[in-house]
């Protein structure tokens, strides 16, 4: 970003100029709002900021904020890949923004009009984002971040640079985000990617946004989505213990098939990640994510580039597991619970987990064919029982065309009403998914479940030992074999 300096001394000589011409204020908003109305003058979020006098006006009904900047104060900045100075008044510029946009989340105008050396710029009063977040749920604020991101990109598609995407920036019409000050923004087309587009990274080869002001939130950047992203974490973070309560596995799940299930506060997976830890029904030190890695790896030896699939993905932790290898190409959970599915959603962004996709989906009466047709790894634990009816949920993952498929069985005969039995019903999944090989590995340490794996490929006796040894809760040797196995797949 390249500053003007004429603009900037302009913008400093006639700052507040206006405050001397009460009358002049009174007289432009009495032309433009009928009845009744008071205005008073309210302070700028720093000094001197984009150097607008702002007001707000009260009426009986509804309120709205009136900028005011001399006419002498234009556009301040050019992008690096701009050939001059624009030297359009920085109030007409945003007028003309968001008369072009004309779309609800901008803000929605009362009137432009020029009187004087002045320009005056009214439009609605909005929320300002602390105000706004402090009151909203992690979904909500989620929901928000994802509104924003959709503006930003119809910003992009259309050609316009907004330069200053910050939360100062961002205001609510109750719960939906409005993106306002379009003073420095500007028509520009990138011929990049979105997500290489300077609103979203701040920096590319048409320029730099600049650095954000201060360090609100204590995060400092550019200002983009990717410093924004950085608030929305922060914030989402804070509230996602609540909404972890309502994400409880017991009874009340609508796809839990277990007449047994006792009510239960608990979340099913277990999470453990930066400032969130937090015991689940299944353990924190959950042994089955050491066979899975282990697996992984072996497969990873062979293929460089998998595909893998987590059927019943809850929380999403075997997919974020997954997404750490960098021979795994894609992660795709699957969940029938969509609020499992947001809240997976939830995690992977604040978490910043790559290459990830989660999916709501009932197994057995919706498609899998969304995902593709070529996966490399499945796992499948401990929600088969749950899954009905069962013979169409074993023909449509035939399709997939895996090369393992890793599963946890529930024991009770009452799950497999078609066959009669666990054993008939690994047998009927062998035959029906046509696998050369089926090897019963270890159970599980803490519901004692059977893990199965289905392959079309032999596996050692030696791995058959290691799966044994990570599954005996000997930590240290189990580690070592790990970091041997892992380090030994990186390409």
């Amino acid at each position: 970003m390249i500053f003007d300096r004429e603009a900037i001394e302009n913008k400093l000589k006639y700052l507040d100029g206006i405050l001397q011409d009460p009358d002049l204020v009174n007289k432009v908003i009495a032309k433009h709002v009928t009845g009744p109305f008071e205005f008073r003058h309210i302070q700028r979020v720093w000094e001197p900021g984009g150097g607008a006098t702002l007001y707000k006006i009260n009426c009986p009904d509804r309120s709205y904020l009136l900028k005011v900047k001399d006419k002498r104060v234009w556009i301040e900045s050019r992008l690096e890949g701009e050939d001059d100075f624009t030297h359009i008044p920085s109030l007409l510029n945003e007028y003309n923004l968001l008369k072009f946009l004309s779309v609800e989340w901008v803000p929605q105008v009362l009137f432009y009009e020029e009187a004087d050396n002045y320009s005056f710029l009214a439009f609605e009063h909005l929320s300002t984002f602390e105000k706004a977040t402090s009151k909203m749920s992690a979904v909500e604020l989620y929901e928000a971040w994802e509104k924003i991101i959709s503006y930003t990109q119809i910003l992009f598609e259309s050609g316009v640079v907004h330069t200053d995407i910050h939360e100062h920036n961002i205001c609510f019409r109750g719960k939906t985000p409005v993106l306002i000050d379009f003073e420095e923004a500007r028509f520009l087309k990138q011929e990049v990617d979105f997500k290489q587009s300077l609103d979203w990274i701040g920096e590319n080869q048409y320029g730099n946004v600049g650095d954000f002001p201060s360090g609100g939130y204590g995060i400092s950047g550019l200002t983009c989505l990717n410093r924004l992203s950085e608030v929305f974490k922060s914030l989402i973070l804070k509230k996602l213990p609540d909404f972890l309560q309502e994400c409880n596995f017991d009874h009340n799940c609508p796809f839990n098939k277990d007449e047994l299930q006792h009510p239960d506060k608990r979340i099913y997976q277990s999470l453990n990640l930066p400032g969130l830890r937090i015991k689940g029904q299944r353990p924190i030190r959950d042994l089955r994510m050491l066979i899975f890695r282990y697996m992984i790896c072996k497969l990873g030896k062979h293929k460089k580039s998998i595909r893998y699939l987590d059927i019943g993905s809850n929380l999403g932790t075997f997919c974020f597991i997954a997404a750490k290898f960098p021979f795994v190409k894609d992660c795709i959970g699957i969940e029938a619970y969509e609020k499992y599915v947001l809240l997976s959603n939830i995690l992977m962004f604040v978490y910043d987990i790559p290459k990830t996709k989660f999916y709501s989906l009932i197994c057995g009466k919706e498609s899998l064919e969304k995902i593709g047709t070529a996966i490399d790894f499945i796992t499948m634990l401990s929600v088969y029982h749950h899954i009905e009816p069962k013979d169409d949920f074993i023909d449509d993952l035939k399709k997939l065309n895996t090369e393992y498929l890793l599963g946890e069985f529930a024991t009770q005969e009452r799950y497999y009403v078609e066959r009669g039995s666990l054993e008939k019903e690994i047998n009927y999944i062998q035959e029906k998914m046509n696998f050369n090989y089926c090897y019963f590995l270890t159970k599980s340490k803490d519901y004692h479940r059977p893990i199965i794996l289905f392959s079309n490929n032999p596996i050692s006796s030696f791995d058959r030992l290691v799966i044994h040894i990570l599954n005996s809760r000997v930590s240290v040797i189990a580690r070592m074999i790990l970091f041997a196995v892992e380090k030994s797949t990186k390409f």
